[in-house]
């Protein structure tokens, strides 16, 4: 059968920083409860509260997700993330997921207060790969059947391009429904001219 991971009740408080702080550090991960997870993934009624710092890829509650289908989804419900979450060379600073790549999931009642910023302060980091930051999720990638329900963002999302207070990007994905979720949080592009914000 489909492996499955199960997260209840669990949470961090504690700073994590990851100190790969190079170019070839892109793809690492770093995350209040989960980094990377490639089989189905249930986490509810957990929460993150410390500081996250990478180079890319922070999150709150998992970074990657990858495993679910769309009889068994990924499942994270009733988490929040109240902690600062930062990148420093690159993208993907979130508050609950990073990144959905391939895998149906549903995010309900989770929300963030933590400020969620890409810095591009490390050094040789470029300030365009500062994007993908969001409150809920910052990138839905190659997707189908992904669901967030009654999620909410109350904290400062900030970065240099493709910003949202729910969601930063869509790609490839379809059958994607976003329903009773809130933004009341700023949100900052610090790129010059047209670049993507959304609220």
């Amino acid at each position: 059968g489909t492996n499955t991971t199960t997260i209840t009740n669990c949470y961090n408080k504690g700073s994590i920083v990851s100190t790969q702080t190079q170019e070839k550090s892109k793809n690492c991960q770093a995350s209040g409860l989960v980094a990377i997870c490639t089989s189905i993934l249930n986490v509810t009624y957990s929460y993150n509260t410390g500081s996250v710092t990478s180079y890319s890829y922070a999150s709150g509650i998992v970074s990657t997700l990858s495993g679910g289908t769309t009889d068994n989804p990924n499942q994270i419900f009733h988490c929040y993330n109240m902690g600062n979450i930062t990148t420093t060379g690159a993208w993907m600073a979130v508050g609950i997921t990073s990144k959905i790549s391939g895998g149906a999931t549903n995010i309900n009642y989770c929300w963030n207060s933590g400020n969620i910023s890409a810095t591009a302060t490390a050094t040789g980091s470029d300030p365009l790969e500062a994007r993908e930051v969001a409150g809920i999720v910052g990138k839905i990638e190659n997707s189908s059947n992904v669901t967030l329900d009654s999620c909410s963002n109350s904290g400062t999302i900030s970065a240099y391009q493709t910003v949202g207070g729910i969601i930063a990007r869509n790609n490839g994905s379809k059958n994607i429904v976003i329903q009773s979720c809130v933004n009341t949080g700023k949100v900052i592009a610090r790129g010059e001219g047209e670049y993507n914000k959304g609220s």
